[in-house]
């Protein structure tokens, strides 16, 4: 879920089935659109851009089209690149172009970069020059106690970034213990992680030749981390039985942490807080497996 900086919209993914694909939701009245996939939606595949991608998704994909993480590049106007995490019968970032002159705003499929095996994709930022970074959470048909060593903090994946010049590349000094949410600041040069397994965040500095990085623990599982209107970068995770809503915010900067919402178990809730972005005074929360609802909390002053 990520908030459209100055506009009226949050877009949301989804990961439950037959419920799945990317929506739109009016930050004024409450309700949403599906906005892919569209029965009447035309593909308009960049192949300059794409031309790796094994095609536009199948019928099959497209109807579940299950998605896991967003992220969106301003091109020109009210254009933007959309990318978006797919797990289905490719493991890939699916990209389309999302016109946000519209109301509600349109998103048209543009291409695809398949993920190498085996990585498992959960988040994705954009980068410069058409590029992006993403995280390995966990990678494909791991043994049976993959998750339960990577909950103790056993480090077991990475980012990974890709240009349509240069495609897929490992990031030097960013292996992790379930590396889930990210971003990246404008230049490309300094990624930020929230680290699942081992309930920390990270930020990896690079200048070509060497890395710098700096973590801190956080004490909660940290899931996603997205940066807020202001500047600063809002943190949200669950807690270790991976119910409630924690979200912090953290000065990219001198790393500060503020505290913003720590709730615990709550009625009507299932499962935990996966995301939190800033909309104005409001946190909205994306609550995580299980549930298919959106918290809308008074943003601490």
């Amino acid at each position: 879920m990520l908030y459209i900086s100055g506009k009226n919209w949050v877009l949301a993914d989804a990961r439950r089935g037959a419920e799945g694909g990317i929506r739109i939701i009016d930050v004024k009245e409450k309700n949403f659109t599906t906005i892919f996939p569209l029965a009447e939606g035309v593909d308009e595949w960049d192949k300059n851009t794409y031309g790796a991608c094994s095609g536009p998704l199948t019928n099959a994909d497209k109807a579940k089209f299950v998605t896991h993480g967003l992220a969106i590049r301003k091109r020109k106007g009210d254009i933007y690149t959309l990318y978006a995490v797919h797990h289905g019968d490719r493991e890939s970032i699916e990209v389309f172009a999302l016109d946000a002159s519209r109301s509600p705003p349109s998103a048209t499929w543009i291409g695809c970069v398949v993920a190498p095996d085996p990585i498992g994709l959960n988040s994705v930022a954009a980068l410069p020059n058409e590029g992006f970074v993403a995280t390995n959470f966990m990678p494909r048909n791991g043994p049976a106690d993959a998750l339960e060593k990577l909950r103790t903090g056993e480090q077991n994946g990475e980012l990974w970034t890709w240009y349509p010049s240069q495609g897929w590349s490992k990031v030097a000094d960013s292996e992790s213990a379930g590396a889930n949410g990210v971003e990246a600041s404008e230049d490309g040069k300094t990624f930020y992680v929230a680290e699942w397994g081992s309930q920390t965040f990270f930020r990896l500095r690079l200048d070509g030749k060497t890395s710098q990085r700096d973590s801190i623990s956080l004490g909660f599982r940290v899931d996603n981390v997205h940066f807020a209107p202001d500047g600063s970068l809002v943190v949200a995770g669950q807690h270790e039985d991976m119910t409630g809503a924690v979200a912090v915010k953290i000065n990219p900067q001198s790393l500060r942490v503020t505290p913003l919402v720590d709730y615990a178990k709550t009625p009507g809730w299932v499962g935990g807080a996966s995301v939190a972005v800033a909309v104005g005074d409001q946190l909205w929360l994306g609550l995580s497996v299980g549930s298919n609802r959106v918290a809308i909390v008074p943003a601490p002053k």
